[in-house]
């Protein structure tokens, strides 16, 4: 990742660590419902394996979502 990557990485996990969430399960679900409209959303699955549609795991957000998520936690990646 680049010096300016980095620094969009960051900056998206501070904003996202804002929005809140009473568990992981929850800051998920706040982060999910900001980021993405429903119409995005099912051009995506997390593997991209089914009815043409997308990877969400090899994306930037998915990186981004789980760090925020994880942060201030003892929630594994798994957990996520």
């Amino acid at each position: 990742m680049n010096k300016l990557g980095g620094y969009y990485f960051l900056f998206s996990i501070f904003y996202f660590l804002e929005l809140g969430g009473r568990d992981i399960t929850n800051r998920t679900y706040v982060i999910l419902r900001r980021l993405i409209s429903n119409h995005l959303a099912v051009s995506y699955n997390y593997l991209g394996t089914r009815q043409e549609k997308k990877a969400f795991k090899t994306s930037f957000l998915n990186k981004v979502i789980i760090r925020a998520v994880l942060s201030g936690t003892n929630a594994t990646k798994k957990d996520v």
